[in-house]
C-alpha cells in the first residue's frame, strides 16, 4: 500500500508545515536526535550538537524559541542524543560525548548531568560506561521504577549473522546508578539495518539499531528505534511491540511485523531523507500523540561535513497493536490540538470563582465539565505545621464534592468525597519519604462517568469509582500556601478495559450484546446496530475493533439528521468508502484490508469530516456545519476501545 504523507487541513486557522519554525531566529537551528519533554505546560527540546546540548522551548510544538546550549564541558565535544527526565525537582540529562581531540566516534561514552531548571545550566555528575554507549532513554515503569534504554556495540558486535549496535535496558536505582541487570531489547535482524558493508574489513556487514523510545497505549507496549546509518538517506524509524502490560524486564518484544521483515514506521520520501531518532509527546490538548524526529530536506544538496538535520513533528496513530504516521510530511497540515482551557500560573477571577473561608481556599473553574482529562502542575510552601492542598475533581457546593488531597505531614495523598457533609476517604496513597512538596509535580486526572483515574508524575497511582454528579473542577489549599504553575483541561471520553461497560451510556444497541473485562462482544447471529444517543459536532472519535473470523464485518455510517453522509465498510478483507449518491453503484474508495485489529479515526471540524484507517484517508466537505451521529453495524467482532474528544475552536 502506498503511504499517504498528506493529511487534509481541517482547521483553516491553525496549521503548520515542517520543519518546525523558530520565532527568535531567521534560520532554524539544526536539531538532530530531538528529545522533547513537557514541564509546567512548556515543551523543551534537547538535541545533538558538536559543542554542547542544544535546548529550545515552545508552548504549542510548532513555534519554538532557541535558548542555546545547556550542557557542555571544557575539553569535550560531540554531544550526542540527549535525553531528559524530571523527577522531584531535579532534571536528569543523559547524553554521550568524547574528548575534544578524539576523532574516533567509538569513544562516545554515556554521561549524566543534572539541573534544577529545564533551561540549565546542567552540571556533570558521572560517566556510566568506559565504552561506546549512546542514545539514552529513561522511562518510569508502571510501578514507578526507572529504566535506562541505551545502545552499545559490544553486546552483538562479534556475532556472525548480524553484528552491530544493539539496544539494551537496565534498571536505574536512583537515576544515577545502574543495577547491573542489563538485558537485550532490540537486536539487528534485517539487511535494511546495515550501517556499512564490510565496515571493519573482516567481511562482515555492520548493522545498527539505536535511538530507543518506549511508550505504552492501553494493553500494548511499543519501542520505536532508529536504524541504518544516520548519515545515510535511508536512515529510518521502526518499532517493536508487545501485547501485554508486563513490567519492562518481562516484556517479550517482536519487531513489526516480525523480526525478519522490513516494514518501517518512517523512511525517506521524495522531499525528506535521513529520517530518524525520535521522541514522542502529547499535544497541548493532553490527548493526541505526536512524533518528534529529525530529517534532511532533499531540496538542499547533501554536505557530508555539515550538519543538516532539522526537527520535524507529525501525528502518531495507534491501530490495535500497530503504529501509523504520515511522517515525514512536507505540506500544510493541522497543528497539534489545543485544550478546552489552559492557563499558566495561579488561577485568576476571570476564569475561576475564588472562595476563602476559615483558612480554606478554593479556586473553582467557572465551566461545568462532564468527562474530561486534566493536568495540574502544583507545588506548595510547607510550614512547621505541614501542608495540605490538592485538586477538586468534581465540585457542586461546599457540602458535595470529590477532591484529591496531598498531606505533607502524613506523607500521603487521599481521594475524599463529601456527600451532604458526609465525608469518606475513597483511596489513600503513600508518598515516598523524599517527596518534595515545594517543587512542581504533575497531576493528571481522567474522568469517565463514575470512574476517576489519577496519575502522579506520569505514574498511575489510583482508580476510584464515585457516584458524584458532573460538576466543576478546581484547586484547593487547606491552611497552606500553594501554587499552580499550569492547568489544562479537555473534554474527553476514553473507554478501554472495564470502562467499556460505560459504552451503553453513549450508544443504544439494537439487540443484546455481552460485555467482558476488555471488550463489548458483538457475537450475535445477526448484525447488531449501535447508534450514538447524542449527536455532536467538532469532535475527534476513534473506535478500536477486533474481527473474530473471516466473515466478520463492520459498517460505520456518519449520520446528519438521520441521513447517512458517509459510510465505511470493512468486509471480506476489503475496505470501502461510500458516498450517499443514488446514481453511484461503486464506492468512492476501495482497497484490500487484511488487518483483524484496527482503530478507525473520525474527525469533524467545521465543514470537514475526515476518516483515517491505517494510512487510508478520505475527507468530505459539507455545505453547512451540522451535528453528526455515529452508527456502527457490527457482525461477529469485539469493540475493544472508544475515544471521543471535543475539539476546540482556535
Amino acid at each position: 500500500m502506498k503511504k499517504n504523507y498528506h493529511l487534509p487541513v481541517l482547521n483553516q486557522n491553525d496549521f503548520y508545515t515542517n520543519p518546525t519554525v523558530y520565532r527568535n531566529l531567521n534560520t532554524p537551528p539544526t536539531n538532530p536526535d530531538p528529545y522533547v519533554i513537557k514541564y509546567n505546560g512548556i515543551y523543551f527540546c534537547y538535541s545533538t550538537d558538536e559543542n554542547g546540548v542544544n535546548v529550545s522551548r515552545s508552548k504549542d510544538l510548532v513555534s519554538w524559541e532557541f535558548l542555546g546550549q545547556v550542557a557542555k564541558e571544557d575539553g569535550k565535544h560531540d554531544y550526542w542524543a540527549p535525553c531528559v527526565i524530571y523527577d522531584n525537582g531535579i532534571f536528569y540529562l543523559y547524553c554521550s560525548n568524547t574528548g575534544i581531540n578524539t576523532r574516533d566516534n567509538h569513544m562516545e561514552y554515556l554521561q549524566l548531568y543534572t539541573s534544577a531548571d529545564p533551561a540549565g545550566p546542567f552540571t556533570y555528575v558521572k560517566t556510566f560506561f568506559e565504552k561506546f554507549s549512546i542514545d539514552a532513554h529513561v522511562v518510569k515503569d508502571t510501578d514507578g521504577t526507572p529504566y535506562l534504554f541505551y545502545s552499545v556495540n559490544d553486546y552483538s558486535g562479534i556475532d556472525e549473522a548480524c553484528p552491530g549496535t544493539a539496544i539494551l535496558a537496565d534498571r536505574l536505582i536512583d537515576y544515577t546508578e545502574l543495577a547491573g541487570e542489563e538485558f537485550p531489547v532490540v537486536l539487528p535482524s534485517v539487511k535494511e539495518e546495515i550501517f556499512e558493508e564490510n565496515r571493519f574489513g573482516d567481511m562482515r556487514d555492520w548493522y545498527t539499531v539505536e535511538g530507543a523510545f518506549f511508550l505504552r497505549k492501553n494493553n500494548h507496549a511499543f519501542l520505536i528505534y532508529a536504524a541504518n546509518a544516520y548519515v545515510r538517506e535511508n536512515y529510518f524509524l521502526g518499532y517493536s511491540r508487545a501485547e501485554n502490560n508486563a513490567l519492562i524486564p518481562d516484556i517479550k518484544w517482536e519487531k513489526y511485523p516480525d523480526d525478519y521483515t522490513f516494514s518501517p514506521l518512517v523512511q525517506k520520501n521524495e522531499h525528506v531523507e535521513g529520517t530518524g531518532h525520535c521522541s514522542v509527546i502529547q499535544a497541548p490538548n493532553l490527548i493526541d500523540t505526536w512524533l518528534i524526529y529529525h530529517g534532511r530536506n532533499q531540496d538542499i544538496p547533501f554536505l557530508p561535513e555539515t550538519e543538516q538535520r532539522l526537527m520535524r513533528i507529525d501525528p502518531l496513530f495507534f491501530s490495535g497493536s500497530r503504529l501509523y504516521t504520515n511522517a515525514p510530511s512536507y505540506q500544510q497540515q493541522d497543528a497539534p490540538g489545543k485544550p478546552f482551557f489552559m492557563c499558566y500560573g495561579n488561577p485568576t477571577p476571570a476564569d475561576f470563582d475564588i472562595a476563602q473561608e476559615n483558612g480554606i481556599i478554593r479556586k473553582i473553574f467557572k465551566h461545568s465539565l462532564e468527562n474530561y482529562v486534566m493536568e495540574w502542575d502544583l507545588s506548595c510552601r510547607p510550614t512547621h505545621m505541614g501542608a495540605c492542598y490538592g485538586i477538586l475533581l468534581s465540585y457542586q457546593d461546599p457540602a458535595n464534592y470529590l477532591e484529591l488531597l496531598f498531606d505533607s505531614g502524613k506523607r500521603r495523598a487521599m481521594i475524599v468525597q463529601e456527600d451532604h457533609h458526609l465525608r469518606r476517604v475513597l483511596a489513600e496513597i503513600s508518598l515516598s519519604a523524599d517527596y518534595n512538596h515545594s517543587v512542581s509535580h504533575n497531576i493528571r486526572i481522567l474522568r469517565n462517568f463514575e470512574q476517576f483515574s489519577v496519575y502522579l508524575d506520569n505514574v498511575f497511582i489510583s482508580h476510584v469509582s464515585s457516584d458524584i454528579s458532573y460538576g466543576r473542577v478546581g484547586f484547593i489549599a487547606r491552611y497552606t500556601k500553594a501554587d499552580t504553575a499550569f492547568f489544562a483541561v479537555t473534554k474527553h471520553t476514553e473507554l478501554y478495559g472495564k470502562n467499556l461497560a460505560s459504552l451503553s451510556k453513549l450508544f443504544k444497541c439494537s439487540q443484546t450484546v455481552t460485555f467482558s473485562d476488555s471488550a463489548v462482544c458483538c457475537r450475535t447471529k445477526t448484525s447488531v446496530c449501535l447508534t450514538e444517543i447524542h449527536p455532536t459536532n467538532n469532535f475527534a472519535k476513534s473506535v478500536t475493533c477486533r474481527l473474530l473470523c473471516s466473515f466478520s464485518s463492520l459498517e460505520v455510517r456518519i449520520l446528519e439528521r438521520e441521513q447517512a453522509v458517509f459510510t465505511i465498510l470493512i468486509k471480506d478483507r476489503t475496505l470501502q468508502f461510500w458516498m450517499p449518491d443514488a446514481h453511484q453503484n461503486t464506492p468512492v474508495y476501495e482497497a484490500a484490508f487484511t488487518e483483524t485489529d484496527f482503530t478507525l479515526y473520525i474527525t469533524q471540524h467545521g465543514l470537514f469530516t475526515c476518516v483515517y484507517l491505517d494510512n487510508h484517508y478520505y475527507c468530505i466537505h459539507q455545505p453547512a456545519v451540522r451535528q453528526q451521529t455515529l452508527e456502527l453495524t457490527a457482525f461477529y467482532l469485539d469493540i475493544t476501545g472508544y475515544e471521543a474528544t471535543q475539539k476546540t475552536e482556535n
